[in-house]
């Protein structure tokens, strides 16, 4: 299921148009480094209405084999992050870290549920 060399892609969204248009999307691609290692970068864009956040960064992925389909995980990021409200922009630095579990339908295919902070 993991080992040097396998790509994941990540893609993970939310809308909601109750009072106002909220969105969030990200696209994330990375690599195995080795069986446990995964590097890779992803972009996203969030906001309400016109206003909006882009970010672009770089994450790492520590994966803890279980001998099952279930592979919990620890990983952490650096994002660049732009915020355009109109007529203000702001430029920054985040960090941030994660934890999580991936199911695997099938070897080569999973899902997984995660918790971040930045």
């Amino acid at each position: 299921m993991i080992a040097a060399g396998v790509q994941e892609i990540g893609l993970s969204g939310s809308f909601d148009w109750t009072d106002d248009t909220v969105y969030n999307t990200n696209l994330s691609y990375g690599w195995f480094l080795n069986d446990c290692w995964l590097f890779g970068f992803k972009v996203g864009v969030s906001g309400v209405n016109s206003d909006a956040n882009v970010t672009a960064g770089l994450f790492t992925e520590y994966n803890i084999h279980t001998g099952t389909k279930w592979v919990p995980f620890v990983g952490g990021g650096v994002n660049y992050k732009r915020l355009d409200t109109g007529d203000d922009s702001a430029d920054g630095i985040e960090t941030g870290l994660e934890f999580g579990v991936k199911y695997f339908l099938r070897a080569n295919m999973a899902i997984s549920a995660s918790m971040t902070g930045a």
